[in-house]
């Protein structure tokens, strides 16, 4: 795209349009951006703002979903529930070696499939963070909710890895 070909003369052709158009009174085209420097690095260093922001959040996310299990398997355990809210919330030790609700916990190699569609998950969290535009508040909610699920991803992967199992504790009772 340099000056023999034919990018090298639209510039020239603008600006002969534009003095055409302001001798007519009508107003010039406006001036060409650049397509390089500072203004098209600046998407960039946003989106990695976002995911150093996204990463850090996500990280002391799974250290406290990390924390509690293991506050919940050394009290918990064996022990009768403790209702927090009489009716509606306990607190309960149970070990999932499945998926929601106990899905696959009695599939063969269950374990694997589930760290496998962890990290699968995962990656397509990342990349839906990279297609969200980046102004206005639903981007930050936006950040916020994939922090949120990135943190228990891994916070399950790390249980499955080192468990074989996810260790839930909150027990809601709907009625």
């Amino acid at each position: 795209r340099g000056e023999g070909s034919a990018w090298g003369e639209v510039p020239t052709l603008l600006e002969a349009v534009s003095r055409k158009r302001r001798s007519e009174g009508g107003r010039a085209l406006p001036a060409l951006q650049p397509c390089s420097g500072p203004d098209r690095a600046r998407p960039r260093l946003i989106l990695k703002k976002r995911l150093l922001l996204i990463s850090i959040v996500a990280l002391i996310l799974t250290a406290a979903d990390q924390g509690t299990k293991w506050l919940a398997r050394s009290t918990l355990r064996g022990a009768p529930a403790i209702i927090v809210i009489p009716g509606y919330l306990d607190l309960e030790y149970h070990e999932n070696p499945g998926s929601a609700f106990g899905l696959l916990r009695d599939l063969p190699g269950a374990r694997y499939i589930l760290i496998a569609v962890g990290l699968v998950a995962l990656v397509l969290v990342w990349n839906m963070v990279r297609r969200v535009g980046d102004k206005g508040p639903a981007r930050v909610v936006a950040d916020l909710a994939f922090a949120l699920v990135t943190g228990g991803a891994v916070g399950n992967l790390l249980d499955r890895s080192y468990h074989g199992r996810v260790v839930d504790f909150i027990l809601m009772h709907w009625q």
